[in-house]
């Protein structure tokens, strides 16, 4: 994982699936060792969407430290370092990286 970067780490996201706006976000590692995007769209902990590395299009992750919660509209005076999408599906078990990455538990 690059460095910054781990479980629970608060990160930006866009995803077609969510729009073309950046959405709040968290990683986290499954229990299978597939990484997910946790992203809360209406800003709610409790309404989250979870996305596959897949489904993300860009990625970013906080500089804040400490980090505001992670489902707070995420400002850019946070600071923001740019990942490639593709850094947490690489860092997946492999039988993560051809199907659904979302099984499992956290």
């Amino acid at each position: 994982m690059p460095p910054g970067l781990s479980s629970g780490s608060r990160v930006r996201v866009v995803s077609p699936s969510l729009g073309s706006a950046w959405q709040p976000g968290r990683t986290l590692l499954s229990t299978n060792g597939c990484w997910i995007v946790q992203a809360a769209v209406t800003h709610d902990p409790k309404a989250i969407t979870v996305l596959t590395p897949r489904q993300v299009t860009r990625l970013q992750v906080s500089e804040a430290v400490p980090p505001p919660d992670w489902w707070v509209v995420p400002e850019d005076a946070e600071g923001w370092s740019e990942l490639l999408p593709g850094v947490l599906e690489e860092a997946s078990t492999p039988k993560c990286r051809g199907g659904d990455s979302s099984t499992g538990t956290m």
